[in-house]
């Protein structure tokens, strides 16, 4: 039991918390690099709770992205790459992770959208 609570001191103590706040920073400038993106290309019109709902999916991603890449031992530089990408690519980036946890563990998964 001991052991668990060292584990969560350890999750979010003050370097960890410095790593959150780091992985939120990527994932907001993830968001609003793609958002510029698609307002530039005509694919989406400005609006403000589209872009407040889009940073919470961001910033989702990027912790999920954040966990997987401490799991799988990556360095911190392509951590970040991984982290920023997954929070531009948004709800997208959720299936990308997806796949690649199934891949990993041999996990067969249907991601198809149903119409």
């Amino acid at each position: 039991m001991t052991e668990h609570f060292n584990q969560i001191k350890e999750l979010y103590g003050s370097d960890s918390m410095l790593s959150h706040l780091w992985v939120a920073i990527l994932s907001i400038i993830g968001h609003i690099a793609s958002d510029m993106h698609r307002i530039r290309t005509g694919k989406k019109d400005f609006s403000f709770f589209v872009f407040l709902s889009g940073l919470v999916t961001a910033c989702f991603v990027g912790v999920l992205a954040f966990y997987t890449c401490l799991h799988f031992d990556i360095d911190r530089d392509l951590m970040a790459v991984i982290i920023g990408m997954s929070a531009y690519s948004g709800p997208e980036g959720i299936n990308i992770l997806l796949r690649v946890i199934a891949g990993r563990y041999k996990i067969n998964l249907n991601l198809e959208e149903k119409k």
